[in-house]
């Protein structure tokens, strides 16, 4: 099922090691959501005629747009985001080159990271500062396929290394692929002159 509590669910179920616990935990959670699935099923019977027409006009709406999201999720383990707004990266954190290394730091938030730019063929250092307010079980995983980084964060300063070689948009992900952030690498040493 395509439901992100859910899958979480699953995930530390899986995560416990235990089959007693592992079916526990998935036991609790079933009997949390019956309250909610028996209201919202009394509620839908209770519609009728042109109303019921609505909500399944509605509905059939909503899954397709939770279709094309789920995909989407899918989608970025190939560095594909059909939902990727054309950008003219004002909103992105340029490095800085340091001793021959480009360093990038931000502090990792709730529900994001960070979009950043990098000059490409200088060594990056990427600094994420994680307060434990902040850390959650969705974004404490970052994956970075085109370098094959796949880091656990950790409250404190993490630090993740790479060389990026191509001009490219790449797009970085939390281990569930619903975080998702873009990395644009280029080649124009001008845009970050002052930063030596």
């Amino acid at each position: 099922m395509p439901c992100g509590p859910l899958q979480a669910m699953q995930v530390y179920a899986l995560s416990t090691g235990s089959f007693i616990n592992g079916a526990f935990s998935m036991f609790l959670f079933g009997m949390g959501t019956i309250p909610l699935m028996l209201c919202i099923g009394f509620l839908l019977n209770l519609v009728k005629g042109k109303g019921k027409i609505l909500i399944n006009k509605i509905a059939s709406i909503l899954i397709l747009l939770l279709s094309l999201v789920m995909l989407n999720r899918a989608l970025l383990t190939f560095n594909i985001d059909i939902f990727k707004s054309f950008n003219d990266y004002g909103s992105f954190t340029a490095s800085k080159i340091e001793n021959g290394i480009q360093v990038v730091e931000f502090n990792l938030s709730y529900d994001n990271y960070q979009d950043i730019i990098l000059q490409k063929d200088i060594p990056v250092k990427m600094i994420i500062h994680v307060d434990k307010k902040n850390l959650t079980g969705c974004n404490n995983g970052i994956i970075i396929n085109e370098f094959n980084i796949k880091q656990e964060l950790k409250v404190g300063d993490n630090i993740i290394e790479f060389t990026p070689k191509e001009e490219e948009t790449i797009t970085y992900t939390c281990w569930m692929n619903m975080i998702k952030n873009t990395i644009k690498i280029i080649d124009d040493k001008d845009y970050f002159k002052g930063s030596e």
